[in-house]
């Protein structure tokens, strides 16, 4: 938000993406866990909601035949602001990771470890790729976070970790959206984000 508006009268490029195009910047999706985050590198407090849900796991799942019955408010507006928008794509942003990661996020019949297809897995590949190799550090594997090897800064979901009920997955099948999630740095809650997250 910050570049967009400050480059906007600068560069030629900035004013036809921001003439041309409709950006939707949600800070964040749970501000009741965000405001009881303790500042910790590692830690999960401020993850859950405040009745105790954790909304990287509260979104349909396209490979179930039942219908949760209980949604957290917050996936709810989240849900239905998308749908009167109707996105096309989509950046998650996360931390704990040095990498930008893809559908599928979890399939049946893999383990976590396998490579989840999906139907526009090339395009993936593509749009994960184009922010690894824009990052100063991400497509770096002796930059990434401890233990860490991800070839070109990228991940396919279940590769990583499966996970089911996530946002990516939701919004690639329900609303058409090519999401990506970008987890930003090793550290969950930098304790000097000035110098973490440097304006561009």
């Amino acid at each position: 938000a910050y570049y967009l508006a400050a480059e906007y009268s600068r560069d030629d490029d900035v004013k036809h993406i921001v003439d041309s195009t409709i950006f939707h910047l949600v800070p964040t999706i749970n501000p009741d866990g965000f405001a009881q985050a303790v500042p910790t590198c590692s830690g999960v407090t401020g993850r859950y909601t405040s009745q105790g849900v954790d909304m990287n796991r509260d979104f349909p799942n396209h490979w179930s035949t039942g219908e949760k019955m209980k949604y957290a408010a917050e996936t709810l507006l989240v849900m239905d602001y998308a749908k009167t928008i109707t996105p096309v794509l989509g950046i998650s942003f996360h931390d704990g990771a040095l990498v930008t990661n893809y559908p599928w996020d979890g399939e049946p019949g893999l383990y976590t470890g396998q490579y989840a297809k999906s139907p526009d897995d090339s395009l993936f590949v593509e749009l994960a790729k184009s922010y690894s190799f824009a990052h100063a550090s991400m497509s770096d594997t002796s930059k990434q976070c401890t233990n860490d090897n991800f070839k070109n800064g990228i991940t396919n979901g279940n590769m990583w970790y499966k996970v089911f009920n996530g946002m990516q997955d939701w919004n690639y099948v329900d609303m058409d959206c090519f999401e990506v999630t970008i987890e930003l740095g090793c550290c969950k809650y930098p304790s000097d984000p000035k110098s973490t997250f440097k304006k561009v």
